[in-house]
């Protein structure tokens, strides 16, 4: 059953990877701010220190939006499937409902 989770996660971050390529919809100037600290390897504390330093973290894989992009999408993928495995795990009835909140409207307009 995990593997199956699991496949269903990976192919859900494939499909939000191919339909939004590289690059995200929108990006405020917090994270604008972020990219230019992550790049220089130069931080502050006006933004999240910690999310500039994974972003550099993230650049080799590419030097752009797209890496922080692919970790959130896999941040809520792997949320989904971890409580969807709780729920099941309990037998909650409705435990697939789970896997289907990454798809809502809502949470795509501001995922991507």
């Amino acid at each position: 059953m995990a593997s199956r989770i699991a496949l269903v996660s990976a192919m859900l971050v494939a499909w939000a990877w191919l339909a939004f390529p590289l690059l995200p919809g929108v990006m405020t100037w917090d994270s604008f701010d972020q990219l230019r600290q992550a790049r220089e390897n130069s931080y502050n504390d006006w933004q999240p220190p910690v999310m500039a330093r994974l972003w550099r973290e993230l650049l080799p894989l590419h030097d752009g939006p797209g890496s922080m992009l692919f970790f959130h999408c896999g941040m809520l993928l792997a949320a989904a499937a971890l409580l969807y495995t709780w729920a099941a795990s309990r037998r909650y009835l409705l435990a697939p409902v789970f896997l289907l909140l990454p798809l809502l409207p809502w949470v795509l307009n501001f995922e991507f």
